[in-house]
């Protein structure tokens, strides 16, 4: 069977294995500089500056953020994405989305290190996972256990509340003067507005309409989905944390917080994280960090001031894990937001990463971050500049990317609206794949042998699907605030930009150079770039070329041709301590390839959609396809929802029984 017929046989199955990007491996190697102890205040040796003038041509329509506009619909909460203009209303396209567009290219090109990734701790809250069974093994009679976690200068503490009792809609809603529909749809940013002056904070349990003694919190969850809303036993309660008579902290480690705080908010790291907001609009968790300027307070200074306990102590329910005596919180419980159980996998995608690859050491800068510049991660204040290594120190790109103007470029007249939704790396069936065919199943972040899919792309199709739209997400529930007002530019637009490069090798404008145009410097094989909105129904199709160069090198007279750069690129690649092969001989390269190839993706338009479940609802057939193929991973009997037993493969060798993504064909592919 070809590598096509296999891609085409597994989008047919059931479950099915299709979506509309796929993976390109990453390699186990690491490519680094080929600039020895580069220095930016020196010439690099036969350095090569001036520029390069690019035409960008769209195949399908395009639409590159900024314009977002304000009227009527954005008050509903739809955001209206336009083309960006400048210059006396012409569209652009910035360079920092070209730069963006190229670096990815070229970090596969050239093996680099897996740095730019969504630090991102993975979770399970269904009770059919294995995972969730083996650590919570939940039971009708277990108790539901609540308190404060606080963020102090010893580390996490957690203070148990004395009493965790359940609050029904009706006791305390009519202090709210809220029914009992618009709580269920409420975001909990709306609820703690709801409550504030009334029921907000630590206040008398009999004040929420509980027989209870003592002080409570009213502690909430998000909304409730609107297919949840009317099933005949709708959720119908909160919860009060009954703050302790006699309050006895208890040390939660480091690393079980931080886990728990990735597996609730993707940008639980940022800096911003300033004053303790545990709770945001959507319900996650901002960082526990002081106000800027402020030290951390300690905990007994943290429970003087809890009569705003939303200042410092976030409620949480915890649990210790199974076989854990369960009358106190040990230092590794499972902690969660909500009465039902998010359990954090084992490892995080940072952690499956040096599973996935041999990195350089870390003092050396890998191909890309030397060409196109490093910001490295934040690095302690008490380290000195001087003490730092490479990977710790900011470098600036040697190659400027200018933005590309059209002339002819034309907005469509009617936008779109489009429910748009973000893969998550918490889908591990795709993300995740097997480092060896004996692995069983499910390949998820607990597996010891799995490591990450590799690079995403989308790959180019020379046509744009219909986007989805009706007020509903993939996943069927109603939410304008994922609702997008797009309107595209029409297919046909040339853009015109220039690429300044200043100190690079030729090996480095080579790699430029074959980045830019996939190696094809005629434009002959119809290679593509996928830019902007919309990559997953086929917009943002962008071919590229380069029309117009002026190289020359700064320490000798001459100039360099686009085609000798592209050929020291390749026999640098070609030497034994690097690849070894020149990069059209290498797999990864030519799937890169492949997925740039518009008439290769084309003609499996078909498979590059989205899984569905045909006897499902249609609002719901995604999600349920998705659901399938998670429950045939991790179980090893399950039901469908139409009731029928299905056979999971649970325990079953990968290499029998495949379910993450197929390899995407190569562009010539005939073999086996």
């Amino acid at each position: 069977m070809t590598e096509r017929e296999r891609f085409i046989d597994a989008a047919a199955g059931r479950p099915a294995r299709k979506a509309p990007y796929t993976f390109v491996d990453n390699g186990r190697r690491v490519l680094p500089s080929p600039v020895p102890d580069l220095d930016l205040s020196r010439p690099v040796a036969d350095a090569v500056s001036g520029s390069l003038t690019v035409q960008w041509t769209t195949t399908t329509p395009l639409l590159v953020g900024g314009g977002d506009a304000t009227d009527l619909e954005t008050e509903r909460g739809v955001q209206n994405g336009l083309p960006l203009k400048i210059e006396e209303d012409r569209y652009a396209i910035p360079g920092s989305s070209l730069k963006g567009l190229i670096r990815s290219v070229m970090e596969i090109l050239t093996y680099a290190r897996l740095s730019f990734i969504d630090d991102f701790a993975g979770h399970t809250h269904s009770y059919t996972d294995k995972t969730w069974q083996d650590v919570v093994k939940w039971s009708q009679t277990a108790e539901h256990k609540g308190g404060w976690l606080f963020h102090t200068d010893k580390g996490y503490e957690l203070i148990e509340a004395q009493q965790t009792e359940p609050i029904f809609f009706d006791d305390f809603l009519p202090s709210v003067g809220m029914d009992v529909r618009a709580w269920h749809l409420s975001t909990l940013d709306e609820r703690l507005t709801a409550i504030a002056g009334t029921l907000n904070g630590l206040r008398k349990g009999t004040d929420f309409g509980s027989d209870v003694e003592g002080t409570a919190q009213l502690v909430m969850s998000g909304p409730t989905p609107s297919e949840l809303i009317d099933i005949p036993d709708p959720k119908s309660r909160e919860y009060l944390f009954f703050w302790p008579d006699e309050p006895s902290p208890r040390e939660i480690e480091t690393d079980t917080v931080r886990r728990f705080l990735l597996s609730l908010n993707r940008d639980t790291d940022r800096a911003e994280g300033a004053n303790f907001l545990a709770w945001t609009a959507d319900g996650r968790v901002d960082a526990f960090e002081a106000r800027r300027g402020e030290a951390r307070p300690t905990l007994k200074l943290q429970i003087k001031s809890r009569g705003n306990i939303a200042r410092y102590g976030l409620p949480v329910f915890w649990r210790n894990p199974h076989g854990v005596d369960q009358k106190h919180s040990s230092r590794r419980p499972i902690l969660s937001l909500t009465a039902l159980f998010r359990v954090a996998y084992a490892r995080s995608v940072h952690d499956m990463i040096e599973r996935s690859q041999d990195d350089l050491p870390e003092d050396q800068l890998d191909f890309v971050q030397a060409l196109l510049g490093w910001a490295p991660p934040e690095v302690s204040e008490s380290d000195f500049l001087s003490s730092r290594n490479v990977a710790q120190k900011s470098l600036r790109s040697r190659v400027k990317f200018g933005f590309a103007i059209a002339e002819n470029a034309r907005q469509q007249r009617t936008s779109n609206t489009w429910a748009a939704t973000r893969p998550k790396p918490s889908y591990w069936p795709y993300y995740l794949k097997a480092a060896k065919d004996a692995a069983t199943h499910p390949i998820d972040y607990n597996n010891q042998d799995a490591v990450l899919a590799g690079r995403k792309r989308y790959p180019a199709r020379n046509q744009a699907h219909r986007l989805p739209s009706g007020g509903q997400s993939q996943a069927g529930v109603e939410r304008t605030r994922m609702e997008s007002n797009v309107t595209f530019l029409e297919a046909g637009a040339t853009f015109t930009s220039d690429i300044r490069i200043h100190n690079v090798t030729p090996v480095e404008l080579g790699a430029l150079i074959w980045a830019i145009t996939h190696g094809d410097l005629s434009g002959a094989e119809g290679y593509s770039h996928m830019l902007g909105r919309a990559k997953a129904y086929g917009y943002g199709q962008v071919s590229a070329k380069i029309t117009a160069r002026s190289l020359s090198h700064a320490c000798k007279a001459g100039t360099i041709t686009t085609e000798l750069a592209l050929q020291a690129f390749s026999d640098w690649m070609a030497e034994p301590e690097q690849m070894g092969a020149r990069p059209e001989e290498l797999e990864p390269i030519q799937r890169l390839r492949a997925t740039a190839h518009g008439a290769t993706g084309e003609a499996l338009s078909e498979q590059l959609q989205w899984p569905r479940v045909r006897n499902s609802p249609e609002s719901e057939q995604i999600l349920d396809a998705y659901g399938e193929l998670k429950q045939t991973a991790q179980t090893t009997m399950w039901r469908d929802k139409q009731g029928q037993p299905r056979s999971g493969c649970a325990g079953k060798p990968v290499a029998d029984h495949p379910l993450s993504l197929p390899s995407y064909p190569r562009q010539n592919e005939g073999g086996s």
